[in-house]
C-alpha cells in the first residue's frame, strides 16, 4: 500500500523571517548584522549593512535597521536622511514614514510630519482600510 502525501500550500513559516527579497549571500548579510547589533557590535552591524547596501541601494529593510544602529547611537541627523530616502523609494512604507514623522516631530517640525502622515493615508485610500481612517 501506497503513503498518500498531503501537499500544502507554503506558509510564512516556510519562509525566512527577513530578507527574503534577497539573494542568499545578502539575506547572511542582513542577518549576520542583526545578530551583531544584538551582541553590542554596532560597528560590526553597520558595516555589514553598508556592504548589503552598496550592492542593493534601495533595500527598505537594511536602511531601516542601518537607521536603528545610527538611532541608538544618537546619530539623528543620519537616521533622518536616510528614513527620507527610504520614504522616497518606497511611498508606501507605513513604518519608515511612522518613524521619519516622529523624528521630525521631535524637531517640531509638525507641518512636516502631518504631510508625511497624511500623504500615506492618500496614497493608501482605496488599497486598505488606513485611508477611512483620515
Amino acid at each position: 500500500m501506497k503513503a498518500v502525501v498531503s501537499a500544502r500550500a507554503p506558509t510564512m513559516r516556510d519562509r525566512p523571517l527577513l530578507g527574503a527579497d534577497l539573494p542568499d549571500d545578502l539575506r547572511e548579510l542582513l542577518n549576520e548584522s542583526i545578530s551583531r547589533f544584538k551582541a553590542a557590535d554596532d560597528a560590526g552591524a553597520e558595516a555589514l549593512l553598508a556592504q548589503l547596501l552598496a550592492r542593493v541601494p534601495k533595500h527598505a529593510v537594511a536602511k531601516r535597521n542601518l537607521a536603528a544602529i545610527l538611532s541608538y547611537n544618537g546619530r539623528y541627523t543620519e537616521v533622518q536622511q536616510l528614513l527620507a530616502q527610504v520614504v522616497a523609494d518606497h511611498p508606501d512604507d507605513l513604518r519608515s514614514r511612522c518613524d521619519l514623522a516622529n523624528l521630525v516631530i521631535r524637531d517640531g517640525k509638525l507641518d512636516q510630519a502631518d504631510a508625511l502622515l497624511k500623504g500615506l493615508a492618500a496614497r493608501r485610500r482605496g488599497r486598505s482600510g488606513l485611508g477611512r481612517l483620515s
